[in-house]
Parts: C-alpha cells; structure tokens; sequence
C-alpha cells in the first residue's frame, strides 16, 4: 500500500516537474515571439484597467444589459468613448504640432543666422544687468556654446516628432492590435483576473486587495498624470493662441508631454518663453503666458489632482520622475505608460508584502479579515 502510494507521487511530481518545464519553455518562447509588440501589449493592458469601471457603467445601463449581445454592445460603446474623446483629440493635436515642427524646421534652415543674433541680443541685454556688470563675458566663446545647445535642443525636438510619423506603418499594426486587446479583454477582465488569481495559488481575499489596489493605482495614475495634463496643456495652449505665440500647437503638444512630469512640468516651456518674450519686447504675450500658468495651469493641478488621486493610490513624485525617465529610455513612446505601470507593481507587491506576510501595518481595507501569517 504504501509502495502504491509512493509511486503515485513520484508519478505526479514527475507529472508536474514536466509541466512546469513545458510552462517555462513555451512561456520564453511565447515572450520571443510577442517582445516586438510588448510595449504596445502592456499599454493595452493599463488601458483596459482604466476603461473598466466605464465598461461597468455602461454594461449596468438597463437598455444595454438587456441587449442579446449586451457584452459587445458594452464593449463597443465604451470604444466609441475613448475614440470620441480620448483618441481623436490627441491625433488632432499631434497632426497640428507635426505641421507647425516641418514649418519650425524649415524655418531654421532657411535663417540660419537667426538664432545666432537673437542670442547675441539676449547677451547684450544681459550685460546690461547691475547685478553682472563687473563680469567679463567671452562673447565669441559663449555664444557659440549657447547656439550649439539651443539648435540641439531644437532639433532634437524636431527629429522625434518626425521619427514619430516616419513609423506611421509600424503605428497602423499597433493600433490593430490595441483595439483587438481591447475587444477581447474587456468583457473578459474578471476572467482573466480568475485565471491569475489560480496562477498564482494566494488567498482569495489578498489577491482581490492586491489586483484593488494595482488597478486603483494605475487608474489614478491615468486620470492622475495623462488625462490632467491634457488638460494642463490644452489650457496653456489656449493661452498660447491669445497671446499670438508662434507655433502654438507644437508648444502645446511639448507643455502636454512635460505635465507628466509633477513638480516643474510646463515652467520649462512657459518661463524660458516669457524671458524671451519680455526680450523681445512683447510685454504683453509674455504677461499672458504667465497669466495662464500661473493663474490657470497650476490651479488646475492643485484643484484636480486630489480629486483624481485617492490617498492610497499616491506615488511619491520622485519615484515617478525615475518610472517616466526610465520607461521612455526603455521603450520609448510607449515607455510613459508601462514605466509607471512598473513602478506601481514594485510598490503594492513591497507593500501587500509588508501588510499581509511580516504583519507590519494594517491590512487593505478590501482585506481586512485576511490575518497576516505568522513565523
């Protein structure tokens, strides 16, 4: 009896020892096959997670729910949203700043002298200060560093948007497969959710705190940093248009990528601008500027990011600035999404790991029967 029972053990180790060799094989080979398109899986992902709970509302519509294909109907309204308001709104902008960068370039090329008399005026006005009076300036040497890193910058500028719509083929099979994900993942989230959940083999009740708050995390992030600073931007941008600053939709679109970054975020664009303005003698384009950041843009942060951000969904801004500078160094475009993603996923795990396993603080709430193990 007890050689049967030996056997039929060593038989199901042998069992799972070849599965789970079979698992990490084809998983590897799976990773191989997919890492062209990891980027744009992940974005997918961190997507879904955001338009969820507007699946939820829309499924929970009466005229919806009793639909025959309620699911699809679901599905395909809360697509129509993120299209609507989300997706067209940003191509719009992104094809008006690439037009204003072929003209911004052109420009360049066509005065190349331009850009070194400007900053000859700016010097000269500088040396005019009180405060730098008595400091001997090589003006040869510091204008010519000075013009150098300003072309740089700019060209630096250019050549990612342009790099941006070069791979417009490569963009086409992107979006394909990002709506396909979003078809197939969001009437089947919970699904999937069950199927991680057996993967993994945790406790019902902490692996429900742990996905809570991972997805809470990455929808405020969202709401949090990309859909508030579209809003930041797009303010600054129609302060922008009023104040008659050239290029206004490039200025736009580059105020919108550095809102993402909390703390200094659109004060690169907006006080540089000023100053030139001011030097430039357009007083009163630059006293609108700075009317709309510091009177609207800033106000729009301070007011909607607590609204947007729970207290336990907060990322320390440090940790952030490294996950966005990180992911874009890693991936690119699409490293702004999945950077933070990654960074969320690092600090719930510390935290649920702390919380429920070394018994250090209080459980989640969505957890609160769940008793921290014990040594």
């Amino acid at each position: 009896m007890r050689e049967t029972e030996g056997s039929t053990k060593n038989h199901l180790l042998s069992r799972r020892v070849f599965f789970g060799i079979l698992i990490i094989v084809s998983t590897i080979l799976v990773l191989v096959l997919i890492r062209p398109y990891l980027s744009v899986i992940i974005f997918s992902l961190t997507i879904v997670v955001v338009l969820r709970p507007l699946y939820n509302r829309v499924y929970s519509w009466k005229w919806v729910s009793n639909f025959r294909a309620s699911k699809g109907l679901a599905t395909a309204l809360t697509i129509l949203g993120f299209i609507l308001f989300i997706a067209i709104p940003v191509t719009i902008l992104a094809m008006l700043a690439h037009s204003q960068v072929e003209a911004l370039s052109s420009d360049i090329s066509v005065d190349e002298f331009a850009l070194e008399d400007f900053l000859d005026e700016l010097l000269t006005e500088i040396e005019t200060l009180p405060v730098l009076s008595s400091v001997e300036i090589d003006r040869e040497s510091f204008l010519e560093t000075l013009t150098s890193a300003v072309d740089q910058l700019f060209r630096t500028l250019i050549n990612l948007v342009l790099s941006i719509a070069a791979s417009f083929p490569n963009l086409l099979i992107s979006m394909f497969l990002f709506f396909g994900f979003l078809v197939t993942l969001l009437p089947s989230y919970d699904s999937l959710a069950d199927l991680e959940r057996d993967l993994i083999n945790l406790d019902r009740p902490i692996f429900e705190a742990y996905a809570t708050k991972i997805s809470l995390m990455t929808r405020s992030m969202f709401l949090g940093i990309f859909v508030l600073s579209f809003i930041q931007g797009g303010a600054m941008g129609i302060f922008y248009t009023i104040a008659g600053v050239p290029y206004a939709a490039f200025w736009t679109m580059l105020s919108i990528a550095l809102s993402v970054l909390p703390l200094v975020g659109i004060s690169f664009v907006v006080l540089p601008m000023s100053i030139i303005l001011i030097l430039n003698g357009d007083v009163r384009s630059a006293i609108i500027v700075l009317i709309g950041f510091y009177g609207f843009a800033n106000w729009i942060d301070i007011v909607l990011r607590p609204k947007l951000v729970p207290q336990g969904a907060y990322l320390h801004p440090m940790l952030l600035i490294l996950s966005v500078f990180g992911g874009l160094a890693l991936a690119g475009f699409f490293g702004v999404v999945y950077g933070p993603v990654i960074m969320i996923v690092f600090v719930t795990t510390i935290d649920m790991y702390r919380r429920h396993f070394l018994g250090i603080g209080e459980p989640a709430e969505a957890d609160n029967e769940v008793v921290p193990a014990t040594e």
